[in-house]
């Protein structure tokens, strides 16, 4: 809420409470680690203020340097991945365990799309990152090469590129245990591919992902401006997939919103 943050109890009360910190720039962005003990909020200028969600009390702050467009924990809570334009940077995160607190650490930037990333998600076991940018593409990063190289070998990795797509990427995730991969376009266009996590490797050649059509059904009234109902296919505006439910919820751009299973 502007420079603040909320917590809403689901109790029975449904008390709210404002957590005890104020951001520089209104809020954009809030990561959650998976064992619930740090709050990252990162504001619109890319500041960002890490809380101790079990004290309540401000752990640290620290600045990307430029506008952040997605944040989010590895499943491990080691590391915190960003990113900022078309580069994705990772982080060694702190622990909420224990008593001494340490600054973020950058563990490297990665490279690989050549516009904004709008998206990024880890897979289910820590070691990929996959991201979805307006370049048209998704793209695989793997994690565990940069941390910890095999001997002899450089810590560079060349991302993997899922490209079918004719526009923007809004979503890209990982389907049950990260070996199906879906992308999403602006168009309603979603591709899903076949991912080999052992090897690291694709396993859909190009132009064999599967296609489905993210659109509403004809019996949905669209309300033109001329104030007659048509038929109407809009752009997405937004989207997202819970994998434990293996459910899609896509907000199209005239205001409606479709659930997919």
């Amino acid at each position: 809420v502007g420079h603040r943050v909320n917590r809403i109890d689901l109790g029975a009360d449904g008390a709210t409470r404002t957590l005890p910190f104020e951001a520089y720039q209104p809020i954009r962005w809030l990561a959650l680690s998976p064992d619930g003990l740090l709050l990252l909020a990162v504001d619109e200028k890319g500041g960002a203020v890490l809380l101790n969600t079990a004290r309540g009390a401000e752990v640290a702050r620290f600045t990307f340097k430029a506008e952040v467009t997605a944040v989010a924990f590895s499943p491990d809570n080691r590391l915190l991945a960003a990113t900022v334009g078309p580069r994705v940077q990772l982080w060694r995160a702190p622990s909420a365990e224990r008593r001494v607190y340490t600054a973020f650490s950058l563990v490297g930037t990665m490279g690989g799309h050549s516009d904004r990333i709008n998206y990024l998600e880890w897979s289910p076991d820590s070691r990929y990152i996959l991201t979805a940018g307006d370049d048209l593409s998704a793209r695989i990063f793997r994690i565990d090469l940069l941390e910890d190289p095999p001997v002899g070998k450089s810590r560079k990795f060349t991302p993997i590129a899922l490209t079918a797509h004719k526009h923007a990427v809004l979503g890209a995730y990982f389907l049950g245990d990260g070996e199906r991969i879906l992308t999403i376009g602006r168009d309603g266009a979603a591709f899903e591919w076949r991912f080999n996590q052992q090897e690291g490797r694709l396993i859909t050649a190009p132009g064999e992902a599967i296609q489905h059509l993210l659109h509403l059904t004809k019996d949905a009234p669209y309300q033109t401006s001329t104030g007659g109902d048509a038929t109407f296919r809009p752009w997405i505006a937004d989207v997202r997939f819970n994998r434990e439910l293996g459910m899609l919820v896509v907000g199209y751009a005239n205001g409606s919103f479709g659930l997919f299973k």
